[in-house]
């Protein structure tokens, strides 16, 4: 089966970091529970303009280069390749794609994923990724977005929903939905049915 994994707030804890960064150099004093819309840029009542230039000089930061992946989350990904055809699919630009792409190889290596695709938001008013599902006959993804889940399960498209021990406000979903499956770790024992 082909799997997309997203990369932040799902492999790693990047707004938290970001948000670490955010509140040394501006000083502002802003903690993950106050983020209730998956954009941190609303957070900090910022332009995306402002936003991504921002983001782009934290990836390039020791913020950035000090991310590790939650626990679990390589050991599991490692077994879901064995029988799976695994790709990346983020939100982060294509301006970000060398610093990505380091980012993933130091901790999966050379070629691990079939691919990585970068999408290249001018803005968050498209979730671009159930097309990028259904354009690569991918059938699950793993992600933190709730927009990308929900868009995904119209699509018919199975969904991990991921929000790291339920510290997550901008993901809440209670209802019923046949495809989209909450997980709070890489340690739910829900991803022994894949």
């Amino acid at each position: 089966m082909k799997i997309a994994i997203d990369i932040d707030d799902t492999i790693f804890p990047t707004t938290r970091e970001f948000i670490k960064y955010h509140n040394k150099k501006y000083k502002t004093n802003k903690k993950l529970k106050d983020c209730t819309t998956l954009h941190a840029n609303h957070l900090f009542n910022l332009d995306f303009d402002t936003y991504l230039e921002r983001w782009m000089d934290f990836i390039k930061s020791d913020f950035h280069k000090k991310l590790t992946p939650y626990p679990f989350s390589v050991k599991i990904i490692k077994k879901l390749s064995l029988e799976n055809e695994l790709y990346i699919v983020t939100a982060r630009n294509k301006r970000s794609k060398k610093i990505t792409n380091d980012l993933i190889t130091n901790v999966f290596g050379e070629n691990f994923f079939k691919k990585i695709i970068h999408l290249n938001y001018e803005d968050f008013t498209i979730d671009q990724k159930h097309e990028v599902c259904l354009k690569y006959n991918i059938k699950m993804i793993i992600d933190d977005s709730l927009e990308t889940c929900l868009a995904c399960g119209k699509e018919k498209i199975n969904c991990f929903l991921f929000n790291y021990k339920n510290k997550y406000n901008w993901n809440i979903y209670n209802k019923k939905n046949k495809y989209i499956t909450k997980i709070d770790s890489w340690k739910d024992p829900k991803f022994l049915n894949i």
